[in-house]
């Protein structure tokens, strides 16, 4: 027989030891050899059989050491008397006529017996010397196969497609099982016979040397071979008996890329696409048709506008239309990370880079977002120190982690996003240059929404919607002269602020959402602003005089427009200035357009129309 253990007649050592390397990470572990001492009192059977492991023929045939042939039978022994001795006297039976056994394997009331079959015997002979000899044997059959082949091929294809390496260790550290993806990234062969691990990571120049004495989880360990370098996550779990003896280790590699992969389809934001932005205003069609023609490129892109603009839903429509959309979508606001975090979160750290440090250290932004885009939102925030290390990254697509030795490659495309005037701060000294050129390689502005007025229903009707399955009111609507409030109304929250006064809005609403009901929160007053003949108002009477007074300064109260006193007149010029003039008058006095309009005998669609006239 190839390999032996002693133990009771019960065979639960193979069943538990299957059941645990099929859950979790544990998989493949049977490839160890135990060697286990079982005893029962009273006189019960005690026999000697076997488990057939891997370890003297894994790596010559490929397979968990399972012969083959015609010339072999597996022999089942069902309902023999559970007696001291049994498998003893089988053993003896079979050795008389000449049959060598490979391997026993017992689950009462059964016994298993794989042997290589001689020519000369019929399979009736054998039956009837074998009960000639022992009389209570029971029944004697041939089987296909046996439990614990049952289970080494199930392990095998299991080792053979798992997106893990295995590597099963005994205490010498001598690799007993190495599976395909554990061969792969060791650039071991099938047929090679794995060296001891502690002379492979030597060899592989893995950096850092990992600890196997005790159980570890996501080292990061570096494997360089034949001049290629592939980063991987190490956990490692030490193997006891059941005296907590240790016997050996399983050391579960994943390489960094599946890793990232993982995280994104787990943690994936939800990605928008072109269409998703609400609009239809020429200012705004402008931006997404630049944005949809350098999407597939894999230039760097500067959004610019206010903040509340929706500049990270055009980069977030940009990734998804780019080459990179199945890889990570990383964003990061500039303005929300503390200055002394800010290389560490960027550039990540090794373990033992600084006090407090992770031990298995930590990947930074470039390194997470590699092979997909970076976000760099509020990127005017950046300090100067960290702009020139953005910088080099950029430019060499490689990183150094703080406390690190070796530069890391990275694949990353950055779009970066601000509200600031980053030439002024050029000028200033507090932005650099060449960064600024760096990621300004495409610039597309995001219009505020006081320059597409028209936009305004259609991003309240999409609002109103969200919100009405989300609070449920199935029937919630916006009265019309809600909505002509809020076209009036300036924004100068841009969209974010639209969205709040809607959801306001909603809360406090029915079915209908009313004016009152319509929250606007307007700035504080400033002097130089208004003129005598413009005072603010509540309302749409502030957005009409304002509005009118940024579109053609400021009027005279008594005297609104000089009449000349004959020929040759700018007409056209001329009665501009008196609609102005009596619409501003109109506005104090009315807070709808429809009041409006009567007071000056036209239609509120005419009135309205006037309005987004004169703020062009």
């Amino acid at each position: 027989m190839d390999l032996l253990f002693e133990g009771s007649g019960n065979s639960n050592v193979v069943n538990t030891f299957y059941n645990v390397i099929t859950s979790y990470k544990l998989a493949l572990v049977c490839n160890l050899i135990f060697h286990m001492q079982l005893s029962r009192k009273g006189g019960s059977l005690c026999a000697a059989f076997a488990l057939y492991g891997c370890k003297a023929k894994r790596y010559n045939t490929g397979t968990f050491g399972m012969r083959v042939s015609e010339d072999i039978k597996r022999i089942r022994f069902n309902g023999a008397e559970n007696r001291v001795g049994m498998i003893y006297d089988i053993l003896r039976a079979l050795g008389r006529q000449n049959i060598n056994v490979l391997n026993i394997e017992v689950n009462p009331p059964d016994i298993f017996f794989k042997v290589e079959w001689p020519d000369h015997i019929t399979w009736s002979h054998f039956v009837r010397c074998l009960r000639s000899e022992i009389s209570d044997l029971g029944q004697i059959a041939e089987v296909d196969i046996m439990e614990y082949e049952k289970k080494e091929k199930a392990l095998d294809i299991i080792g053979e497609n798992i997106s893990e390496g295995i590597l099963v260790i005994d205490q010498r550290h001598n690799i007993t099982y190495a599976s395909k993806k554990a061969r792969n990234l060791l650039g071991l062969t099938a047929s090679q016979h794995p060296p001891n691990l502690s002379s492979l990571m030597q060899s592989r120049k893995l950096e850092p040397l990992l600890p196997l004495d005790e159980d570890r989880d996501n080292v990061e360990v570096t494997i360089t071979w034949q001049g290629k370098s592939t980063r991987v996550v190490t956990s490692i779990r030490t193997i006891t008996n059941e005296e907590g003896t240790p016997s050996g280790a399983l050391v579960i590699l994943r390489e960094l890329d599946d890793v990232r992969q993982l995280i994104q389809s787990v943690s994936a934001p939800t990605l928008v696409d072109f269409h998703d932005i609400v609009g239809k205003s020429q200012v705004l069609g402008n931006a997404i048709n630049l944005a949809k023609a350098v999407a597939p490129t894999n230039m760097s892109v500067m959004l610019r506008g206010e903040s509340g603009t929706g500049k990270e839903l055009f980069a977030r429509a940009i990734h998804k239309n780019s080459a990179r959309k199945d890889g990570p979508f990383i964003a990061v606001n500039c303005a929300a990370i503390p200055d002394s975090l800010l290389e560490s979160e960027f550039f990540g750290y090794d373990r033992g880079a600084f006090t407090g440090a992770s031990a298995g250290g930590k990947q930074g932004l470039f390194e997470l977002a590699t092979h997909g885009t970076l976000f760099l939102d509020e990127v005017g925030d950046l300090s100067p120190p960290l702009q020139a290390k953005i910088v080099r990254a950029i430019q060499e697509q490689r990183i150094r982690r703080i406390g690190g030795r070796h530069e890391v490659q990275i694949d990353v495309r950055i779009i970066s996003a601000t509200n600031k005037d980053l030439e002024s701060m050029i000028a200033e000294g507090t932005f650099r240059e060449d960064l600024f050129y760096r990621l300004n390689v495409i610039p597309i502005w995001i219009p505020p929404l006081r320059h597409r007025k028209e936009d305004i229903p259609l991003l309240a009707e999409h609002f109103v919607r969200s919100l009405a399955g989300e609070l449920g009111k199935p029937d919630l609507r916006l009265t019309e002269s809600a909505m002509e409030k809020l076209v009036f109304h300036n924004w100068p929250g841009n969209v974010r602020e639209l969205q709040n006064v809607i959801l306001r809005a909603a809360v406090l609403a029915n079915d209908k959402i009313e004016p009152a009901q319509i929250l606007i929160e307007e700035p504080a007053p400033q002097a130089d602003v208004t003129s005598p003949g413009f005072v603010r108002q509540e309302g749409l009477a502030h957005y009409n005089t304002s509005c009118l007074h940024e579109a053609q300064g400021p009027v005279t109260q008594d005297k609104p427009v000089q009449l000349p006193a004959g020929v040759p007149v700018n007409l056209p010029e001329l009665i501009d200035e008196i609609q102005t003039y009596y619409l501003a008058q109109a506005a104090r006095q009315y807070s709808s357009s429809r009041k409006i309009a009567k007071a000056l005998g036209i239609s509120h669609t005419t009135v309205i129309n006037k309005m987004k006239q004169l703020i062009r």
